[in-house]
């Protein structure tokens, strides 16, 4: 005895209709889920974090999404990254902590490696000056550039790199 419901002609499209919408709005929701998860920005949904914008020689490793850490701690992400004359302008964004931003005068920057295929990540030691603004620009002298492990291993003298 199964049960049988009988679906008339004229219901049959707008069920077909709300299946459909359902299903896109989901597919929606999820793709949304996804492109901010990997970095992408939906303006009525996602905040700008506070950043700050600083210059390093062009790094072979550091990209969008990179980490950011404060002390040790993740903090953040880098937001842009672009080459300019052989120069990157590296943009990172901080979570919206108050414990986090914004960061104060004197603040040092450092791209430091953490695996040994060279993936990096922007350390970053606050000061303890007066906060700075959003989209402050560091001087060069407040960031210090990558050591690569190439570099290392060819400051070694000749007999103890064997």
């Amino acid at each position: 005895m199964g049960l049988t419901v009988k679906i008339s002609q004229k219901a049959l499209p707008w069920i077909q209709t709300t299946i459909l919408l359902v299903f896109v709005a989901v597919s929606l929701v999820f793709y949304a889920i996804f492109f901010v998860g990997a970095g992408g920005k939906l303006p009525p949904f996602t905040s700008t974090p506070y950043s700050v914008v600083f210059q390093s020689p062009i790094n072979k490793n550091l990209v969008n999404q990179s980490t950011v850490t404060l002390n040790g701690v993740t903090v953040g992400h880098v937001i842009d990254l672009e080459v300019v004359d052989g120069v990157a302008q590296v943009r990172v964004g901080f979570d919206t902590d108050p414990q986090v931003a914004p960061l104060h005068q004197g603040v040092h920057a450092s791209i430091k490696t953490k695996t040994l295929i060279n993936e990096t990540y922007v350390d970053v030691k606050d000061g303890n000056g007066p906060p700075l603004p959003d989209q402050t620009v560091l001087p060069k002298e407040a960031v210090s550039p990558p050591v690569d492990t190439d570099e290392v291993v060819r400051a070694l003298p000749q007999s103890d790199r064997q």
